[in-house]
């Protein structure tokens, strides 16, 4: 059984107004498999990409709280891209996984495990990302 999430819960951690660790209810929420009363996902767009992205280069969050929310946001059965911009969110999420990792495991469907920085993601990284997301275009 699934278990139910609140929709305003899941546009905060969008909005990165919230920690993984309060949307997830501390690890007793398994949001790989939780759902919102209705069903509705959360609609992740570039604006929202861009935020967290300057949140980053500004130093204001670590690459690792970065991954995590790019990982929930991409795996999670919660959100969804925007559909002019589905492409472009997803390979700039599918770079910067593939650019910053080699491994990841998700341990009980709740916590990030296993996250091996390989490669900082620099600012002219982030700088092209937010170009690419501003054009729409594939990198």
């Amino acid at each position: 059984m699934k278990s139910l999430i609140d929709l305003k819960k899941l546009e905060l951690f969008r909005d990165f107004k919230i920690p993984l660790l309060e949307l997830n209810n501390s690890g007793k929420l398994t949001l790989y498999n939780a759902k919102t009363v209705k069903g509705q996902k959360v609609e992740v767009c570039i604006e929202h990409v861009i935020n967290v992205l300057n949140k980053y280069k500004n130093k204001q969050i670590t690459q690792q709280v970065l991954l995590e929310w790019i990982y929930t946001i991409h795996l999670c059965n919660l959100f969804e891209n925007c559909s002019d911009y589905d492409e472009s969110i997803l390979q700039i999420f599918e770079i910067i996984e593939e650019t910053a990792t080699n491994t990841f495991n998700i341990l009980d469907g709740n916590n990030l495990e296993g996250i091996k920085i390989v490669r900082v993601i620099t600012d002219s990284d982030i700088d092209k990302y937010i170009r690419a997301l501003q054009n729409n275009i594939q990198l």
